[in-house]
C-alpha cells in the first residue's frame, strides 16, 4: 500500500482516502466525494485505476468510488473502461452494468453476450441479463442459445444461463 502523503490539494485527499482504507468505500467518504467537484475528483480516481503501481485494490476501490459519484455517468464510464481497459475489467464490467437497470446498460450487455471473444465475458454479461434483461434482450438471449457453445471458467455453459435468463424474463412478464 503506498504511503500517505500530505494533504495539500484535493487530489491528495482522493489518493489518500482510496489508498489508505478498508477495501470497501463507506457512507461518509462517499459523501465526501459526492461534496467535491467532479472534474477535480474523476481524473484522480480514473488515474489511480490506471496505475497499476499501486494494486488491484487501490483499483477496485477508485472504480467503487467512481460509481457512487452522484452527478457521474457511470455507465458511460463503465462502457469505455470494457472498450479500453485489459480483459479482467471487462468481467467486472460486464457483472456491475446490472446495477444500472437502463437501456444503454442492457443494449451493451447484449453487445458482449453476442459479440465478445472472451466466454467469461459473455457468461457475465448473460448473467446481468439475467439479472435486469428486459423484452429488449429476448431476440439476444434466444440467439445465444441457439448459437454459444462457450462455457465459462468453470465450464458453467452460456447457452444454460441464457435459457434460465429467458425463463426469468417471461416471469417477469406475466
Amino acid at each position: 500500500m503506498p504511503k500517505t502523503r500530505k494533504i495539500n490539494t484535493l487530489g491528495d485527499f482522493v489518493f489518500n482516502t482510496i489508498c489508505e482504507l478498508p477495501t470497501t468505500i463507506t457512507n461518509e467518504e462517499e459523501q465526501l466525494f459526492n461534496s467535491y467537484p467532479l472534474k477535480e475528483t474523476v481524473p484522480v480516481l480514473q488515474g489511480l485505476i490506471d496505475e497499476a503501481r499501486y494494486g488491484e485494490a487501490v483499483s477496485s476501490r477508485a472504480f467503487d468510488a467512481l460509481l457512487k459519484l452522484e452527478k457521474f455517468d457511470q455507465v458511460a464510464f463503465m462502457i469505455d473502461l470494457y472498450n479500453t481497459r485489459p480483459e479482467t475489467w471487462k468481467w467486472t464490467v460486464a457483472e456491475r452494468l446490472s446495477d444500472f437497470d437502463e437501456s444503454r446498460s442492457k443494449e451493451f450487455l447484449c453487445k458482449i453476450a453476442t459479440s465478445d471473444e472472451d466466454a467469461d465475458a459473455r457468461y457475465r454479461a448473460v448473467y446481468s441479463l439475467y439479472l435486469i434483461g428486459g423484452i429488449e434482450s429476448i431476440p439476444v438471449l434466444e440467439h445465444i442459445c441457439s448459437h454459444d457453445n462457450g462455457t465459462d471458467y468453470e465450464g458453467n455453459k452460456i447457452a444454460v444461463l441464457a435459457e434460465k435468463a429467458l425463463e426469468r424474463i417471461h416471469s417477469r412478464q406475466d
